[in-house]
């Protein structure tokens, strides 16, 4: 990769790559669950909430929503961690996530549309 000369290319480049790995096109109505699955993840139980969260969408009828498997967060000391990416909005990014918490998150957060605060790690800021 050439190296980047502004800022505005900086942002141009981390657009094009979202664009290009991004599950979600910006009209899309698909909701991403990304579940940290290192081993840090793995080890803290993010398979069992995977498997939790998928069972909860399931007996809820949500059709438009599809659960991922991810590398590291960095924070491997809220693990597991989920991610949900809702297009046109901030991805939200939940710790310490537990049974109760990944069932709150599916009823609360997806199907009301009010996330769990009290989970709440972190909110994406979005580069002007």
């Amino acid at each position: 990769m050439p190296k980047l000369a502004s800022w505005d290319e900086l942002k141009q480049h981390r657009e094009d790559s979202k664009s290009r790995t991004s599950l979600l096109s910006p009209d899309s109505n698909r909701i991403v669950l990304a579940v940290g699955e290192a081993t840090c993840g793995i080890a803290a139980g993010a398979k069992e909430i995977a498997a939790v969260l998928q069972s909860e969408i399931e007996n809820k009828g949500l059709e438009n929503i599809s659960i991922i498997a991810t590398g590291c967060y960095g924070m491997c000391y809220a693990e597991p961690m989920v991610e949900v990416r809702e297009a046109g909005k901030p991805s939200v990014y939940y710790g310490y996530v537990t049974e109760s918490v990944a069932k709150s998150i599916v009823a609360r957060h997806l199907v009301a549309g009010s996330p769990v605060e009290e989970n709440v790690l972190h909110v994406e800021v979005q580069i002007p």
